[in-house]
Order: structure tokens, then C-alpha cells, then sequence
């Protein structure tokens, strides 16, 4: 039940024509994109609706021919509920409207009519009733409760008509007919209002009882970093489409201390061509390189010797002869920073290298320079199937291009050549985009609905932020993501 409770969601986290300031990712989907749950949501409800008793009947009519009866009705069940399909509308704030048609169930019960006056004449017996025509409107209204959607309804209405009657044995012309009349009229309306009653009872409680079991928040990393992704919801409404929106709040999972970079707006659905669009603020993942800065995760240290160096360093040969030598890299002013704009996506960072000789004969560490590298790099990006496992879509980039500079902050070793330095950079360069498209090739899991796969999506930019438009496949045999 839960993987289809899930394809519900889509109806209710919504932020609408908002700009919140707080947003660090939305999907917004169209009318068209809704309809993919239909099927989904259909057997949810086929599911969870079991069969109906009603309460016994007693009446005391007078008919036309007979006379006046008494006639009880017993064992009134209605059985075999089955919904063929569904339409969604949405009313603006906040409401999700379902109609159905075509509803197919039937009602099986007993009858006993005993003539009041004598000759006291009685009959038994039992019918199904099977109706023609079922049709099903019903509202719900959306918020949030403790972060996660929640459905409450508003109005659900019933219309079971055209009703066939089968009698099992013997009856009488003026029992069908008092019968049927009566399914034109009592047990219609009680049959009806059963069914609107169990209807809501699946929405105001089935359903939100599973979305509350909901995880909102998730953690990524390991080793020196661990972080907190909280995807609570912050506030639903609706027009003609609908959007889930959340804070992607971050968080170190060790401290706790929630990162305090704020996202910028995000924009709303600007075009229906497709299915469902995505936004995603550069702070987001700004936010996760945050955690492993102030963690110490984007600290390295790199062994390397004083050969690889000297034909850049000169000193390093003639001070630290066949000595190892240690790069500490820490940032410098600031995180790494990922810049979101118009033309595309790029990355900014600035690192001190701290060059440390060490003989490993005498034992002895030598300070020699630290240099500072600043890097400039542009990105391409695009999503595509994750290879991760449980998770259905990923962020994937490349760099396409990488400028380094490098300047000396201190030397122990005397002055430092400058121009045999670029010559360093001219190598590094490529390994370094290399290095990074090696880690990038993994991908970056994109926080979309469990069992959502996009078909041909093309990514595009805005200041500030990514976004994704594509069309969908929804797949409810998919887990649960777990980043």
C-alpha cells in the first residue's frame, strides 16, 4: 500500500505560485503528468475498499393488491466494488477534485414480508441488485501535518442508478415493484452514503495515515562527513497544476548545525509541454560541499616527492634531495562555490597547498612553500537513469572546461619561479579535470517522488538555479530513495 500511497503525493505538496524563500527544490507537474497516477491510484482505492453492511430494514407498507406488510430486509451487503478509472481537476487553493465514472458494485441481501391482516399469507427469499450507472465526485483539501502531506475531504458524493434486480426463487409483481421502487429510493440513498462514507474514510485515514510513516529526512556520506537532507513540506496549494516543493533543508548529521546558505526564488511551471518540470536552487549543492568544508572533508593531503616537484621547484632538488613530500590542501576564503546562471553551471574555488619535505632516513620534516591555486571551472550538466542503487534519476555533469592560476602566499625555499609554475598548471590541468569527472560520472540523486523515471529530459538554467523539464513514467515497484 505504501508504494501506491505514494503515486498521492504528487496531489498534495504544493506551493503554487509562490516564490518562498526558503524552497531548495520543486517538481512541478501538469494536468497532463497527473494523469500518469491514475492507474496507481485506481488500485488504491480498489484495495482498500472492502465490503459494506448496512443496517437491516423494517417496514410497514401498504400496497396496492396485497395490502399492508411488514417486510424485513436483512444481510444487506454491498460487495464487488471496483472503480475503471478516474479524472482530476484542481481548485485553486488548495483543493484536488476526483471524478469517476462507470463505478461497478452490487448489493446482496435477504427478504422476508408477512401479511399484517389475515389470511397472514408470508414469502422469503433473497436478491442481488446490480446498478447501471455509478458515478463518484469527491474534493479534498491539502496541507501539511508534522512536514508531510495531508487530505482531508471536503465533499464526496454518490449516484448508483438504473439498478437491475435479481431475485433468487419465488416473488411477486408487486414485490419487484416495491422493490425496485425502493432502490429508487431508501436503499439507494443508504447505499449511497455508505459508499461516500467508506471513500472518505480511505482518504481522511488510509491514506494519511501512510503518508505520515513518510521519511523526510535522509543522509548521505560517510567517513569524515555525514550530512542531513530534510525534504519536510512547507505549505500546498493549487491551480491548474501542481507543485511539491520543500526546503531540501541541510544539516551536518555530527553537529547538527544546519547550513546557513539561503536559497534564492525559485520560478513557477512555465510551460505545459511537458509532464513535470524540476527546479533545483545552486544552493542545494552548495550546502552539501558546506558540510564537508566545515567538516574538514575537502581537506586532503597528497604524497608525492621532491622529484616530481624540482622541475618546477629547483630548490626542492638542491634543498630536499630524494625526500618525500607532502601537499596539505585546505580551502582558502571560502567553501567551493557552485554558481547557477543563464549561460550554464560553474564552479569557483580557492586552495592553499602546503608543500612539506620529509627524509625518511633522518626522520627530519622540512617546511619548504605553500602555494594558493584558484580554479575556475565549467560545468555541463544533464540527468539520466541513476546507476545508484533505489534510486530512479541522477544529476550528472562534466567538465568542459578548467583554469587554474597559482600564486606563491609563503616560501621557506627563497623566491619561487612564477613562470615554471604555469608550466605545473599546464600538466595539472587535464588530470585535474580528469579526477573531477571521475567523481562526477557518479552522479548526484535528484529528490524526486520513489518510483518516478523522467523520459528525454533536457536540462536548462536560470540565475540561481538548475531546472529539469521532462516527461515521466511512474513505476511503484521502485524503493524508497535512500541517498
Amino acid at each position: 500500500m505504501v508504494q501506491i500511497v505514494r503515486s498521492l503525493i504528487v496531489l498534495a505538496i504544493m506551493l503554487v505560485g509562490t516564490h518562498a524563500a526558503t524552497t531548495g527544490f520543486k517538481a512541478s507537474f501538469t494536468q497532463k503528468g497527473l494523469q500518469e497516477f491514475e492507474e496507481a491510484i485506481v488500485a488504491f482505492v480498489n484495495k482498500e475498499f472492502n465490503d459494506l453492511t448496512l443496517p437491516d430494514m423494517h417496514l410497514q407498507p401498504s400496497l396496492p393488491i396485497i395490502g399492508e406488510i411488514t417486510l424485513d430486509l436483512t444481510d444487506i451487503v454491498i460487495s464487488g466494488f471496483n472503480i475503471p478509472a478516474e479524472s482530476f481537476s484542481l481548485t485553486a487553493p488548495n483543493i484536488v477534485n476526483i471524478g469517476i465514472q462507470n463505478t461497478a458494485l452490487q448489493v446482496n441481501l435477504n427478504w422476508h414480508w408477512r401479511k399484517v391482516h389475515w389470511p397472514h399469507l408470508s414469502d422469503h427469499g433473497s436478491l442481488t441488485a446490480v446498478p447501471k450507472q455509478g458515478d463518484i465526485t469527491l474534493s479534498a483539501a491539502m496541507s501539511t501535518i508534522n512536514g508531510r502531506p495531508n487530505f482531508q475531504t471536503t465533499s464526496a458524493n454518490c449516484n448508483f442508478d438504473k439498478i437491475d434486480l435479481h431475485f433468487s426463487g419465488h416473488w411477486d409483481s408487486w414485490l419487484y415493484n416495491f422493490m425496485a421502487s425502493l432502490f429508487s429510493g431508501t436503499i439507494k440513498d443508504a447505499v449511497d452514503s455508505a459508499v461516500a462514507k467508506a471513500i472518505t474514510n480511505i482518504i481522511n485515514n488510509s491514506v494519511n495515515n501512510e503518508l505520515q510513516k513518510l521519511n523526510i529526512v535522509y543522509y548521505f556520506g560517510g567517513g569524515r562527513s555525514r550530512m542531513n537532507f530534510d525534504i519536510a513540506f512547507n505549505s500546498i496549494a493549487a491551480s491548474t497544476y501542481v507543485e511539491l516543493a520543500n526546503n531540501f533543508g541541510i544539516a551536518d548529521n555530527k553537529t547538527g548545525a544546519a547550513c546557513p546558505l539561503v536559497p534564492g526564488p525559485l520560478p513557477d511551471l512555465d510551460s505545459d509541454a511537458h509532464e513535470i518540470q524540476l527546479f533545483l536552487a545552486e544552493s542545494v549543492l552548495n550546502c552539501a560541499i558546506w558540510v564537508s568544508y566545515v567538516n574538514g572533508a575537502i581537506d586532503l593531503t597528497i604524497p608525492t616527492t621532491v622529484s616530481f616537484w624540482s622541475p618546477f621547484i629547483p630548490q626542492m632538488g638542491t634543498m630536499f634531495p630524494g625526500d618525500n613530500v607532502t601537499v596539505a590542501i585546505t580551502p582558502i576564503i571560502g567553501q567551493p562555490n557552485v554558481t547557477f546562471d543563464q549561460s550554464g553551471a560553474s564552479v569557483a574555488m580557492s586552495v592553499a597547498a602546503n608543500l612539506t619535505a620529509h627524509n625518511d632516513n633522518t626522520g627530519q620534516s622540512n617546511y619548504a612553500c605553500t602555494l594558493e591555486f584558484d580554479a575556475e571551472i565549467g560545468l555541463d550538466m544533464w540527468v539520466g537513469p541513476s546507476t545508484l542503487p533505489n534510486v530512479t534519476v541522477a544529476l550528472y555533469a562534466n567538465v568542459t572546461s578548467i583554469k587554474i592560476t597559482v600564486e606563491v602566499m609563503d616560501s621557506a625555499i627563497g623566491e619561487i619561479n612564477l613562470a615554471t609554475l604555469d608550466t605545473f598548471i599546464a600538466i595539472a590541468e587535464p588530470v585535474v579535470q580528469k579526477f573531477l569527472n571521475s567523481i562526477l560520472a557518479i552522479g548526484i540523486p535528484l529528490p524526486v517522488i520513489p518510483g518516478i523515471g523522467l523520459e528525454n529530459p533536457s536540462v536548462f538554467f536560470g540565475d540561481g538555479y538548475l531546472g529539469v523539464a521532462a516527461d515521466f513514467v511512474y513505476k511503484p515497484g521502485m524503493k524508497q530513495i535512500r541517498y
